[in-house]
């Protein structure tokens, strides 16, 4: 028996190398997928979370403003027919109101915008899952890309934000 010629044999290595390589990427981008996948199913869970926390936080700027309208309201008529004491009463809660109302809109907001965050970050979690589900993705540069998204996902303090308004909430309760 006589065997093939060495760059007959040389090419079959290359080939049998390439798909060794092509399993174990395979392998590798199956896993990728499910920390991927587990990754975006907590993303948008933690995402629905805070934004029912923000219709609650929002019912409660609403009443705040309302409270302070009504107040200022009663101030001024109190203040026409020459109660200056109750006046200055309804006034003082007048201000009270709105500074709660301020500090719960700046939080409001601050909470919002890291929700916007979020969703940017789910729609790139969710470009890299089409991607690598497709197995375009070459040399697994979405690793790391997955990873920078994963560490500032964990680093986004949305949670925190909301107890710090719940502490507040229940402090001037």
């Amino acid at each position: 028996m006589t065997l093939p010629p060495l760059s007959i044999m040389g090419r079959l290595k290359d080939l049998l190398r390439a798909n060794t390589r092509s399993l174990l990427q395979s392998d590798r981008l199956d896993r990728f997928l499910g920390r991927l996948i587990t990754l975006l199913e907590n993303l948008r869970n933690r995402i629905r979370t805070v934004e029912m926390e923000l219709e609650e936080i929002e019912e409660e700027r609403v009443l705040l403003l309302k409270a302070a309208e009504s107040t200022e309201k009663q101030a001024k008529e109190a203040r026409a027919q020459g109660r200056n004491e109750e006046a200055e009463s309804l006034e003082e809660q007048t201000l009270r109101f709105r500074q709660r109302y301020e500090a719960f809109d700046e939080i409001y907001r601050r909470i919002k915008a890291q929700v916007e965050t979020l969703r940017m970050k789910y729609r790139e979690l969710e470009e890299i899952r089409k991607t690598a589900q497709t197995r375009m993705a070459p040399d697994f540069d979405l690793d790391a890309k997955f990873d920078a998204l994963e560490r500032e996902i964990a680093e986004n303090a949305v949670e925190d934000e909301l107890q710090e308004l719940k502490k507040r909430l229940e402090q001037e309760k």
